[in-house]
């Protein structure tokens, strides 16, 4: 081999040295994020660091307020515990904020009045609530209201039951006002509502941008006289909205309305509805923008694993597909009674569907 043909070669093995040192900085870099949210993680799950509110004063038995209890449990520790009991609210949570109670069915936060859990701040990151009962059946104000100024970023739902009967508020809302307010990292898993006799959505979530937000296993009743939706969602913003998903959503007696999805991108959505009243008063599913100011269409939405079939006799389709706005839909292992998109860009794979 030539003096420069070794020189080449010298050259070659050298850019490759290097772009594997960039491989393994890379690695390490990822390993270290890997391992500070695993540590996070841990750390947050570890009983050590909850504070229990029996010993700042709180009473098991709602007789009396526990508010001043929770708040001074609060000022201790991020992480509050709950053993079982029922305990007279409200509950103002704030940024970095964990509510764990021993069991959802025997853990019961309740209020006779007004919101049950509230927020405070103009942002609101990494609140987590878990293994409760939330109670407002005779309150004047949503169960859960977490409605900030600005961002809402890590909210954490986790094995709730939220109850709330002859009310003209929601059962769960979460909303920004901002004009470019945001709510991203929802994460909300095995969530029974029972909302009855209620001119509200049961679930309410309104931002100028959403992203990544993950609904699943949700089961509502909004039975009775309820003329608002299950879940209402809408993007009331101009940008991309994307990666959100609605996935096992179970809906009893929806005499309101289903699910309604405004301005979501590439949203993954499944919903079975049971004991639809006929006729229905709104779409079981619904998709569209969210008013005629929003540049933004919706686009790549799926529906998958649904059932919806409410043999509605009415004017009202099972599934409402925006005609004029909606881009890229595909719906798969699905039966739906009656879709309206005839002139619908729609993909059908392994459904039954009528038109």
């Amino acid at each position: 081999m030539t003096s420069a043909g070794r020189a080449d070669e010298l050259s070659d093995l050298k850019a490759q040295w290097q772009a594997l040192q960039q491989q393994i900085g890379t690695i390490q870099q990822q390993l270290k994020q890997m391992t500070g949210k695993a540590q996070h993680q841990q750390a947050s799950e570890d009983p050590r660091a909850l504070v229990s509110v029996l010993d700042y004063g709180a009473d098991p038995t709602g007789a009396i307020s526990s508010t001043a209890a929770f708040t001074a449990a609060l000022a201790v520790s991020n992480k509050v515990y709950f053993p079982r009991g029922t305990y007279t609210g409200p509950f103002v949570v704030k940024t970095n904020t964990w509510i764990l109670g021993e069991d959802k069915t025997n853990t019961v936060l309740q209020t006779s009045f007004g919101d049950l859990i509230t927020s405070s701040g103009t942002t609101l990151f990494e609140v987590r609530l878990e293994n409760l009962t939330l109670d407002s059946d005779t309150g004047g104000g949503d169960v859960i209201n977490l409605d900030v100024a600005l961002s809402i970023s890590k909210l954490y739902l986790y094995h709730l039951i939220v109850n709330q009967e002859n009310s003209t508020q929601h059962a769960i809302s979460v909303t920004s006002s901002a004009i470019n307010g945001e709510i991203d990292g929802v994460q909300a898993d095995d969530i029974e509502v029972n909302h009855y006799n209620n001119t509200a959505n049961s679930i309410n979530v309104v931002a100028s941008l959403m992203g990544f937000d993950t609904w699943d296993h949700i089961a509502i009743t909004n039975g009775l006289s309820s003329t608002a939706w299950a879940i209402y969602v809408s993007a009331t913003g101009g940008s991309s909205s994307v990666g959100n998903s609605f996935n096992n959503i179970s809906l009893e007696e929806p005499y309101g309305g289903g699910v309604r999805l405004e301005s979501l991108c590439q949203t993954s959505v499944s919903v079975r509805a049971y004991d639809a009243p006929n006729p229905i008063r709104h779409p079981t599913l619904s998709v569209g923008k969210s008013s005629a100011s929003v540049s933004l269409n919706p686009v790549q939405t799926t529906i998958h694993d649904s059932f919806l079939a409410s043999g509605s006799s009415s004017s009202i389709p099972d599934v409402w597909l925006d005609p004029t706005n909606i881009q890229s839909t595909t719906i798969t292992n699905s039966r739906i009674t009656w879709l309206n998109a005839n002139d619908n860009p729609t993909t059908e794979v392994g459904s039954n569907i009528a038109h």
